[in-house]
């Protein structure tokens, strides 16, 4: 919407390309918390891996429940993903706090009476509304990770509007568009735009999150460059250095010094 709607103008557009516009939806949106703790969060049993915690076993019913606007009226959300990016790269820690993202799924629609207003200057009762959204993923965390709700000492929470703010998402879908049986494959948009020298990547297109966005990039340059992907996947540069998360030990001295810093 935003590359051929904005961008290009529907006035540019073929036809075909307006129509599937008109037609497209898109993928659900999320209320996004990230926080630091000064908390032993290995001790506490967490590690490098993302973690998805489900109140019972109906996933699909948890997902249906995360398009809609449920979780600002119920006590909890029915399903939360947790990663900690200090387990996962250890040189990043400072003065020993722990960085973690925490995400549960919501519907655009819950928001958008605030959507008129200005990032940074919404009313008092949006502001109201995040503290407390705030307070329920806290509390829904403490169930899985006892005691973190009482070691923060920064948290910040975003909503479909953040993502549409800074990262001029549609509607702050997380996806691209919504991954429907009519909307992907042949459905999805084509990387070779009907616009001459206009090229597309994204969860938009082959497919969605980080190994099809990475994809459809691939993909646009081998159309670019008229070549095949193992030219473009060559060594060029210094070598690309990968170490295992949950054993910093091994890692290169430089980098244990970084880790010992970060952790006093």
């Amino acid at each position: 919407a935003v590359t051929d709607g904005k961008l290009s103008g529907r006035a540019q557009l073929p036809k075909q390309l307006a129509n599937q516009l008109d037609r497209v939806t898109y993928s659900t949106s999320s209320i996004s918390l990230f926080f630091a703790v000064d908390m032993d969060l290995k001790e506490a049993g967490l590690d490098s891996g993302n973690y998805w915690f489900y109140d019972h076993e109906d996933v699909d019913g948890l997902y249906r429940q995360g398009q809609t606007g449920e979780t600002l009226e119920a006590e909890s959300p029915g399903a939360m993903f947790l990663t900690v990016t200090t387990l996962k790269d250890p040189s990043k820690m400072h003065k020993g706090h722990h960085t973690c993202e925490a995400f549960t799924f919501v519907g655009y629609d819950a928001f958008e009476e605030w959507a008129g207003e200005r990032s940074g200057e919404r009313s008092a009762d949006y502001e109201a509304l995040k503290e407390e959204l705030s307070w329920k993923l806290f509390q829904f965390l403490e169930k899985r990770v006892p005691g973190i709700s009482e070691h923060i000492v920064y948290w910040s929470l975003g909503t479909p509007l953040t993502n549409e703010f800074f990262i001029n998402a549609t509607r702050g879908n997380l996806y691209g568009i919504d991954k429907t049986r009519t909307q992907v494959g042949p459905g999805a948009f084509r990387i070779d735009a009907p616009i001459d020298g206009l090229y597309m990547a994204g969860a938009s297109t082959l497919s969605h999150g980080v190994a099809g966005a990475t994809s459809s990039g691939l993909a646009a340059a081998r159309k670019i460059l008229d070549c095949r992907t193992r030219d473009i996947l060559k060594q060029d540069g210094p070598e690309l250095r990968i170490y295992p998360s949950d054993d910093p030990g091994s890692w290169p001295e430089d980098l244990q010094k970084r880790i010992a810093r970060g952790q006093g």
